[in-house]
């Protein structure tokens, strides 16, 4: 993610949440490359998700639930 591989992160976290679906870090990740990708409704959904899994305040912001 941090290279900018967004592909193979995508990928990665992608698995990592079919092992641990309630993963708020491997959402969250998620999203961010989502959103890197120009992909916003899948970034949202994911960061809403790592919101609900864990209320942390960067996850509550990007989820951006009063929009």
């Amino acid at each position: 993610f941090a290279a900018a591989q967004l592909r193979s992160a995508e990928l990665e976290f992608g698995v990592v949440l079919e092992r641990e679906p309630d993963n708020a870090f491997a959402h969250f990740a998620l999203a961010r490359t989502y959103e890197r990708a120009g992909r916003p409704e899948q970034a949202l959904r994911h960061f809403r998700l790592a919101a609900a899994l864990d209320p942390r305040p960067q996850y509550v912001k990007a989820a951006r639930f009063e929009s």
